[in-house]
């Protein structure tokens, strides 16, 4: 077992894999996936720095005032997405701060006047063997359904 991640009886579900063909297995795995993009962008919110009460600027154009950005803004806006890839065989999710919360990528890797604060980094460690039991358990409850949907058999024990 390595990361909190194991499979029960890997030659009946390959067995399964074999007899419920390819898009039940995709549409599975990516059902899996979203529930793991979910406990990663959890993480990352519960991560984010969050500064005291009126430190900090917020950059804002023209001559309007310049106003001052809430404690806990980048974590509000903490978004993942869904990326399709032409291959059509892939699925992947996107975490992080979304484009109101453009300043994301300095706090983490920090610049000439700032300091580095990873949370990114950090978080997904600490995220993923959480991350691999959900999508375990979300890929076995679809793949599941799909094949009783189907009539198929699917040997292994639910969790």
């Amino acid at each position: 077992m390595r990361d909190g991640f194991q499979v029960i009886n890997a030659k009946e579900m390959k067995e399964a894999f074999r007899e419920l063909g390819g898009p039940a297995v995709r549409q599975s795995a990516a059902i899996g996936l979203r529930g793991s993009a979910v406990i990663a962008r959890r993480e990352v919110k519960a991560r984010a720095p969050r500064r005291s009460e009126g430190v900090g600027k917020r950059i804002t154009r023209g001559t309007e005032a310049k106003g001052r950005r809430e404690p806990g803004f980048l974590a509000k806006h903490i978004i993942f997405r869904k990326v399709r890839l032409r291959s059509r065989s892939m699925v992947l999710y996107l975490i992080g701060p979304n484009r109101d919360a453009y300043y994301g990528h300095i706090v983490e890797f920090g610049s000439i006047r700032q300091p580095a604060r990873p949370f990114m980094r950090p978080a997904a460690y600490a995220a993923a063997p959480s991350m691999f039991r959900e999508f375990e358990s979300k890929f076995r409850r679809a793949l599941i359904a799909r094949a009783a949907r189907m009539g198929a058999k699917f040997g292994g024990r639910q969790r």
